[in-house]
């Protein structure tokens, strides 16, 4: 989180570029920023806890939720090994928010309404990411006041209690985002590596984000392109998309066909 450009700062007034804060500025905006996650997420479990207890599941929860308890008992019964075969199999759902709560059945023993629990991990990954892209636009009043606002989205709040994909997609890809803006032109291998990272794991959050995430690839590289010493930081983006699709990967090499005969029926 950076603070409002001064006239010695030689980067201010960059695209993308924040300008240095001090630590008193940064400090109450994180402080507010932790105070908006938790209390969001403290409601959204109090809000699960009361209402869905219970309750039946609708025919998409009912299978996502069977898959994550297959994948905690499997992690739980053989380990880490287990679990990776458990998940590399051929499948056309992806991966990332049943094993997440499988790992939290695994190691808490909770039932299927704490399982949707897991949600709450997304929902902040959301706020914070919102946070982080709305601080390159405005200051940070105007990034509390926009994380606010999404995070209160009828829509981003249904989500936030069920146990689908929609949620786990939109966190993923603004988590992207966000590190991409967070790399800017891609000149420290570091940062391209953890943009890689989330790349794969956006991949991962809901087979549809395959037509999204080359959006965002195309993004970097005309950055990449508009700026100097381009061959090194090409082969910088090159190393992160590479990680990105490695991670990606994992899963889908696996399930690829059955991935392609889902996009391509059900009227998508």
């Amino acid at each position: 989180m950076m603070g409002s450009a001064t006239a010695a700062d030689p980067i201010a007034g960059r695209p993308g570029v924040l300008a240095p804060e001090t630590r008193d500025g940064r400090r109450p905006a994180g402080v507010a920023l932790a105070a908006l996650v938790v209390g969001a997420v403290v409601v959204n479990v109090w809000w699960l806890l009361a209402n869905r207890r219970g309750l039946p599941f609708d025919i998409d929860e009912a299978g996502y939720l069977t898959r994550a308890l297959t994948d905690g008992d499997a992690l739980r019964g053989g380990g880490l090994g287990a679990l990776v075969a458990q998940v590399h199999g051929p499948d056309p759902q992806a991966p990332l928010l049943p094993v997440a709560a499988g790992f939290v059945h695994a190691t808490t023993g909770v039932g299927p309404v704490g399982m949707l629990v897991t949600q709450q991990l997304f929902y902040a990954v959301l706020l914070v990411s919102a946070y982080s892209i709305a601080r390159r636009l405005g200051g940070r009043v105007q990034a509390l006041v926009a994380t606010a606002l999404i995070g209160a989205c009828p829509g981003i709040i249904d989500g936030s209690r069920s146990f689908l994909f929609g949620l786990v997609a939109v966190a993923m890809v603004s988590t992207a985002l966000a590190v991409q803006l967070w790399a800017g032109s891609f000149d420290r291998c570091p940062r391209a590596i953890a943009w890689g990272v989330v790349l794969g794991l956006a991949a991962l959050s809901r087979t549809m984000v395959l037509g999204i995430l080359p959006g965002l690839v195309l993004a970097a590289g005309l950055r990449v392109s508009a700026t100097g010493s381009r061959p090194r930081r090409l082969a910088t983006l090159a190393a992160g998309l590479l990680v990105g699709v490695g991670v990606a990967w994992s899963w889908y090499s696996a399930s690829w066909h059955s991935v392609a005969q889902y996009l391509t029926s059900y009227g998508y």
